[in-house]
């Protein structure tokens, strides 16, 4: 990989586009975004997309998915949007169904763009976070209301929108347990298919880690609200499949369980990540500087500790690997998984995983201690 031509050539088995403009930035989000002020940049932005696109054609022939991020992509103008999507539309195939997401925010859906998407894409996310007023303004939610969580989805619906899943957070200041079940019983009353809930974190590059005045509530209830979304969606067919993600068999999020179990992906557009087996890239998060082909940030470690990564990545899903697909994932993965077996049988002792010779899969435990599980099995 060159500076002058950031892409390798490769066959993509994913495709990640980031829309990288808002109407404004919340306080918790700290993913790549700016202010969308009028179109002239949003053209830009889609003009260089398509030149992108159109130079990465033969690589993208035999997708299994494609995820549509931001940023807002449903902030897009409709004659925007529905050009970006014929171009993506003509520049990309794939090997077997079509499997298309997208993600929204409910106060930019309206019957207009619910139906131009329900003609190119397969699954749409919306962000809800809470549907308690007091709680997305300690967030700092910069737009939206409950009410127009309840609008949008109508208006997939009427689309024949069917696939549609939430985006939730938990773990905010002041929100209690009642509050959460609330927010969670309110998400399933409109039959999404997926639910994600996520626990509030303070990341860097955030308005609110940069405030500095937030006090996260502590592991014990972060903890317990876990523990409540697993057991109430659960109980409602949505099973936790991952740490933060709740769906039946039929309804995962497929772009997300490729990621994590070691599939290629190409990212276009500011900030996007990238994969190709061997080395991961990131594009500068600035819409100025990826419009001037800046280079991208390479993510360049041994071998070695890639696979591990990859390994352990896989583990934070309920299916976890069985060896066979981890080989097919990682060809020379054998030997990293044979090194592993003594660390993954003190787990199991721990019921943090159930280990057989060809498999390995977390326990609900397991999951909600990934993180000394990753810190455990990376190489020292």
């Amino acid at each position: 990989m060159t500076d002058s031509s950031p892409f390798p050539p490769h066959s993509f088995e994913n495709l990640y586009l980031h829309v990288p403009f808002c109407r404004a930035k919340c306080a918790y989000c700290a993913f790549y975004s700016q202010k969308a002020d009028g179109e002239t940049e949003m053209r830009l932005w889609l003009k260089h997309l398509t030149k992108q696109l159109q130079a990465q054609e033969a690589s993208l022939q035999h997708l299994h998915t494609i995820y549509i991020g931001g940023g807002t992509p449903t902030l897009l103008p409709y004659e925007i949007l529905e050009n970006f999507l014929q171009t993506l539309k003509r520049h990309t195939h794939f090997s077997a169904e079509p499997s298309v997401s997208i993600e929204s925010n409910p106060e930019t859906v309206n019957d207009e763009n619910a139906d131009l998407l329900s003609r190119y894409v397969t699954r749409v996310t919306m962000g809800i976070e809470s549907f308690h007023p007091q709680h997305l303004k300690t967030i700092g939610r910069a737009t939206g209301t409950p009410e127009a969580a309840f609008r949008a989805a109508d208006c997939f619906r009427k689309a024949g929108i069917r696939n549609l899943g939430f985006d939730l957070i938990y773990a905010i200041p002041g929100q209690t347990a009642e509050d959460f079940l609330k927010d969670l019983q309110l998400a399933v009353s409109l039959n999404p298919c997926h639910i994600s809930a996520y626990s509030l974190t303070l990341e860097e590059g955030s308005r609110l880690a940069a405030d500095g005045t937030l006090q996260i509530p502590d592991d014990r209830l972060n903890a317990d609200l876990w523990n409540l979304a697993g057991h109430f969606l659960g109980s409602c067919g949505m099973p936790r499949y991952e740490i933060s993600n709740y769906a039946d068999d039929r309804h995962q999020a497929l772009h997300n369980q490729n990621v994590w179990h070691g599939e290629t992906y190409l990212g276009l557009g500011p900030s996007a990540a990238s994969f190709d087996g061997q080395l991961r890239w990131t594009e500068k998060p600035s819409l100025s500087l990826w419009l001037q082909n800046a280079p991208p940030e390479k993510d360049v470690i041994p071998r070695w500790n890639r696979i591990h990564e990859i390994f352990i990545m896989g583990l934070r899903t309920a299916r976890g690997w069985t060896l066979e697909e981890f080989l097919h994932a990682v060809p020379d993965g054998a030997a990293v998984w044979e090194h592993l077996m003594p660390l993954l049988q003190n787990l199991s002792t721990d019921d943090l995983v159930i280990l057989s010779e060809t498999a390995v899969k977390p326990t609900q435990k397991g999951m909600a201690f990934w993180d000394d599980i990753a810190e455990y099995l990376l190489p020292g």
